[in-house]
C-alpha cells in the first residue's frame, strides 16, 4: 500500500489515490492498521476493476456493456464455458502479469548505477530513479541528447501507467490468493503463498523485515523442525471456520481477537466479580456454549446482523473503467 498510495498522485488517473478521491472512500487512510477493514474492501474494488479492464482489453471491447464477438462460439455445456474462461483468465496473466518484452528491452538499453538510470550523456554524472519526463527533459534541454517530441513522452508516460497499473495488479492478485486461502481453509495454498510473498518482504527491506522472518521461520518449522505429524498441523490449523457452505474461514489469530473481545464485555458486566478467578474461568469454558447458544437464537428468530460490507457498483469515467 505505502509503493502504490501517495496522496502527491491524486491528480494522475488510474493511481489508487485519484480513485479514492473518484468514489469518495475517505475512510481510506495510509496506515492500514487504523483502518483495515476499508482499505481490505478499497483495494479489493481496485482489483476487480483492472481485471475487468484487463478482460475488455483482451475481449476488444470497448464498452462495459459490449458482447465479445469470441462469446458467439461458446457451447452451452459447463466444460465450454469454464474452458472459455480459463482461456480468457490465461490470456490476463500473460499480457498483464507477467514481464513484457517491451518492458526488458527498455531496461537493458538503459545504463543503471545502484538502481538508478544514468544520463546517456558521456560525462554526466546524473542518476535518476525512473525513466520519465524528468530524465527526457533533462537530456534534452542540457545535452540535446535523444531528444524526443512531446508525443514521445507522452507515450512513455502512458508507459509508465502501464507498468504502474501492471505491477499493481500483480500484487494484488497475490493478495487476493491469500486471502482467498484463508478463507477457504486450503493450508497448502496458504504455504505456497507464504513463498511468493518471502522475495516481496525482503526487497521491501527494514519496512517488512519482521514479516520475511516470520516467513521464513514458519518454512523452517513446516520442513525442518517440526515433526510430519505437528507440520500438517501447522499448515491445516490456521484458520477457523465460521459458517456453513464454501469459504467463510477466518485467520485463527482473529478468532482468537474476537473471543477476548467477548471476555472483556464479560469482565465489564460483572464488575467487582470480575476480579474472582473462579468466576471467570466458569464464564471462558461456557463461552463456546454460549457464542453456539446465541447463533441458533438469531437463527431460529430470523434475526440478521449486517456484515458492514458496501454493495460495491460499477464506476466509469470519460475515458473507460476506473
Amino acid at each position: 500500500m505505502d509503493h502504490y498510495f501517495k496522496q502527491q498522485s491524486a491528480a494522475d488517473k488510474c493511481t489508487l489515490a485519484c480513485d479514492k478521491n473518484l468514489i469518495n472512500r475517505r475512510n481510506v487512510v495510509t496506515d492500514v492498521k487504523k483502518r483495515v477493514s476499508a482499505v481490505k474492501q478499497f483495494l479489493k474494488i481496485e482489483l476487480e476493476a483492472r481485471i475487468g479492464a484487463a478482460a475488455m482489453k483482451v475481449l476488444d471491447m470497448d464498452d462495459i456493456n459490449d458482447t465479445p464477438s469470441t462469446l458467439k462460439s461458446v457451447g452451452n455445456t459447463r466444460t465450454k464455458k469454464l474452458e472459455y474462461i480459463n482461456d480468457i483468465s490465461s490470456k490476463i496473466v500473460d499480457e498483464f502479469i507477467k514481464q513484457s518484452s517491451l518492458a526488458k528491452i527498455t531496461e537493458n538499453q538503459e545504463v543503471k548505477i545502484n538502481e538508478r538510470y544514468k544520463c546517456k550523456y558521456i560525462g554526466c554524472k546524473k542518476t535518476f530513479l525512473n525513466i520519465g519526463k524528468a530524465k527526457f527533459n533533462h537530456e534534452a534541454l542540457d545535452h540535446g541528447v535523444n531528444s524526443k517530441s512531446e508525443n514521445q513522452v507522452k507515450r512513455k508516460l502512458k508507459d509508465d501507467v502501464f507498468c504502474y497499473n501492471k505491477g499493481l495488479l500483480e500484487i494484488l492478485m497475490l493478495w487476493h490468493n491469500f486471502n482467498d486461502a484463508v478463507s477457504e481453509g486450503d493450508g497448502e495454498r496458504l504455504i505456497r503463498c507464504w513463498k511468493f510473498l518471502l522475495p516481496y518482504f525482503q526487497h521491501d527491506g527494514a519496512h517488512s523485515r519482521k514479516y520475511a522472518l516470520e516467513g521464513l521461520y514458519l518454512l523452517a518449522q513446516i520442513n525442518c523442525l517440526l515433526s510430519e505429524q505437528e507440520a500438517h498441523r501447522l499448515i491445516w490449523n490456521r484458520s477457523s471456520k465460521l459458517k456453513n457452505g464454501l469459504g467463510g474461514n477466518i485467520p485463527i489469530d482473529l478468532t482468537l481477537e474476537h473471543c477476548i473481545r467477548i471476555i472483556k464485555l464479560i469482565r465489564r458486566k460483572l464488575g467487582p466479580n470480575a476480579q474472582n478467578k473462579k468466576i471467570m474461568d466458569r464464564y471462558c469454558k461456557a463461552l463456546e456454549f454460549n457464542k453456539e447458544l446465541m447463533h441458533n437464537f438469531d437463527n431460529t428468530n430470523l434475526i440478521i446482523r449486517k456484515s458492514g460490507i458496501h454493495i460495491q457498483k460499477c464506476i466509469t469515467d470519460s475515458q473507460g473503467i476506473v
